[in-house]
């Protein structure tokens, strides 16, 4: 019996057996690192579902805050345009009442009144009468008086709110023209809240 394995050990050459030893080991976890390597995978792709999922929820979650906070400001802003006093042009009247109503509302930093001209006329950051500039951001006061609804600025840093805000412009109508453009800035802390 002793030939036979040494002759099978010279057939083989010497450490063959070593060597044959070392590949039936490599060969046996060939499917286990295949495995491992495949659940490695899978989990990435599982962990970067999860989270795409995750980012995508909260994307809709901060478009609906943003939606709800627009729509609730223009409603303000569109009782507030019927105000008589803008009618009968009582700007101090319009001033306390506005200021009344910029209490109400946490985002709000200003209210801005503006003529069609692009004139500020009003601006509750400013004691009423003061000096006041044209308006700052024009695109969306471009909007309103050609389309005659509201609209929404891009994000811009307020020179007298010293912050990153936004405006909703609407439009105040008398005898189907814009007498006046009435502007809230909001805070972009108050869509984080």
């Amino acid at each position: 019996m002793r030939g036979i394995a040494n002759k099978f050990r010279r057939k083989l050459g010497p450490g063959s057996l070593r060597s044959h030893l070392v590949l039936l080991v490599v060969v046996a976890f060939m499917p286990l690192l295949a495995f491992a390597v495949l659940m490695v995978v899978l989990s990435a792709r599982n962990e970067r579902a999860v989270f795409e999922r995750g980012a995508t929820e909260r994307t809709r979650a901060l478009v609906t805050a943003v939606d709800a906070e627009l729509k609730r400001s223009i409603s303000t802003l569109e009782a507030l345009a019927t105000s008589r006093e803008l009618d009968r042009g009582d700007l101090r009247a319009f001033y306390e009442e506005a200021a009344r109503v910029l209490k109400s509302q946490p985002g709000w930093l200003t209210v801005i009144v503006s003529l069609p001209s692009g004139q500020s006329i009003l601006n509750l950051l400013r004691a009423l009468g003061a000096q006041l500039g044209s308006v700052v951001e024009q695109r969306s006061f471009k909007q309103v008086l050609k389309t005659q609804k509201p609209a929404v600025s891009d994000v811009l840093f307020g020179p007298l709110t010293q912050e990153y805000d936004f405006i909703i412009r609407v439009p105040v109508m008398r005898d189907a023209k814009i007498k006046y453009v009435l502007s809230p800035v909001i805070s972009l802390r108050s869509i984080d809240a």
